[in-house]
Order: C-alpha cells, then sequence, then structure tokens
C-alpha cells in the first residue's frame, strides 16, 4: 500500500494545475487574437465605406448615421470578446488561488501585477529663457510624427529637460476582478480624477543632461503646475542618465 505524502500531494495538484491553466491560457490568447481581428475588420470595412459614400456623394447626416450604427455593432462584438476574456481570466486566478500551493501563488504575486495607471507623459525641454516648453508623449497609434527636444529648441542649448509624467491614479491589482471592481467604480465618477505629477527626469537622446538640472528643472516645472491645479508633493526627481558599469580597457571611442 503506498501512502501519499505532502509532497506528492503538491507534485500531482501542480501537474493538474499546470493541464488546466494551459487549456485557459489558449483560450485567452484566441479572445485576444479575435479582438485584434475585430479592429482590422472595423478598420478595412470602414475604409471601404469611406469610400462608397464618397463615390455617391453622400450627406453628412447619412454619414454620420452609418457610421454610428458600425460604431456601436463593432462596440458590441468588442464586449462580448471582452466578457469571455476577463471570465477566462477570473477563472485562471481562481485555479492558482484555489489549487496551487501557497507558495507559487505569493511567488506569481511578486512578479505579476495588473496596472490601470492612467498616464500621460511630456517631453520637456527649458532654454536660456527659463521657459519651459511640453510636447505628449501620444501612443504610436495616434501620432503621425514624434516631437524631440531639439525641435523644442530648434537645436539651441538646453539647460534642463527630459520626461515629466502625470497619473490621475497608480493603481496596481494582483487580481483581475479586483481591477474590474476599482474600474467599474472610476467609469461611475461624475467627475474626473484629478491629476498630479508623478515623475521629473533628465530623460533625452539629443542633448547630456547632467542630473543637476533637475532642481532647476522642478524649481520652474513645479509652481506652474500646481498653479492649474496639479499636484506635485508625491512628484520623483529621477536621474535617467546614470552611467553603465565601465569595462576595464574600453575607451571611450576604442580600446586602448
Amino acid at each position: 500500500v503506498h501512502t501519499a505524502t505532502a509532497t506528492d500531494i503538491e507534485q500531482t495538484c501542480v501537474a493538474i494545475l499546470s493541464r488546466l491553466t494551459t487549456t485557459t491560457l489558449s483560450r485567452i490568447k484566441l479572445h485576444l487574437a479575435n479582438e485584434l481581428a475585430v479592429e482590422d475588420d472595423r478598420k478595412a470595412e470602414s475604409a471601404a465605406l469611406h469610400r462608397d459614400l464618397s463615390a455617391r456623394g453622400a450627406s453628412k447626416a447619412e454619414r454620420s448615421a452609418i457610421f454610428t450604427a458600425q460604431k456601436e455593432r463593432y462596440a458590441a462584438t468588442a464586449a462580448k470578446i471582452q466578457r469571455a476574456l476577463y471570465a477566462d481570466y477570473a477563472k485562471l486566478e481562481f485555479l492558482w488561488s484555489t489549487f496551487a500551493p501557497t507558495s507559487y501563488f505569493e511567488l506569481a504575486q511578486r512578479g505579476h501585477s495588473v496596472s490601470d495607471a492612467r498616464r500621460i507623459k511630456f517631453i520637456y525641454s527649458i532654454g536660456h529663457d527659463g521657459i519651459p516648453l511640453l510636447s505628449p508623449e501620444l501612443p504610436s497609434k495616434l501620432r503621425d510624427r514624434r516631437e524631440t527636444h531639439s525641435q523644442q529648441l530648434s537645436g539651441r542649448n538646453m539647460f534642463a529637460g527630459g520626461e515629466l509624467v502625470l497619473a490621475q491614479h497608480d493603481q496596481l491589482f494582483h487580481s483581475i476582478g479586483a481591477w474590474r471592481g476599482f474600474d467599474t467604480w472610476l467609469r461611475g465618477q461624475t467627475e474626473p480624477l484629478p491629476w498630479s505629477a508623478r515623475e521629473l527626469n533628465n530623460s533625452t537622446g539629443h542633448y547630456l543632461v547632467l542630473s543637476d538640472t533637475l532642481a532647476y528643472a522642478s524649481a520652474i516645472l513645479y509652481p506652474a503646475l500646481e498653479k492649474v491645479g496639479i499636484a506635485t508633493d508625491r512628484c520623483e526627481t529621477v536621474d535617467r542618465l546614470l552611467p553603465g558599469l565601465r569595462i576595464r580597457g574600453a575607451g571611450l571611442y576604442r580600446f586602448t
């Protein structure tokens, strides 16, 4: 007679959990692929509609009605996929929280979290006149070009520059369910959450901005932000140009 030990039971649980996880992850990947496919279909259909409506000289009212109906139809499809996706995420979390050894779940939580930061990043430059110039860093899909620090200053000397990060909140969640609860609450707010500055750094690829300039940048930017209602008390100044490790025998331009 073989008596199962705690280790045997744990190994069996992990093996079963692994199979169930693989199956659920496959479905999640399929949901994500479907989301991309639906978005591609919407773009293709929109392009075809634009060509057809332009060719027959459709009125503005007709265009608006057609595209509103299309938007609602694709939104319903996307919402259905999202519900299926969240259901599988919830199932995955249930499996791990219920059947995985405690040490496994704690380890997974350390390396995984759901972030819903609601952030926006600006690049900023301050020239000889002490006036800060800011440009938003838009996601690549929403921009046709990316402004640089050298363009902001037209190639002139920089006295401070880098990135400024603003956020409405920086909540982290170890559970899709917890995030959905927070997201539902957030969407139900009648007033938007206030913005606050979270990071001021000296990251730029066109200038070598020393860390000393961060104090000068904060002295100029913080009062301006506070004046328009953006809190700066939680803003962290970060040196993003910290030097790396020096390789013995390697000079700046050649090996010596």
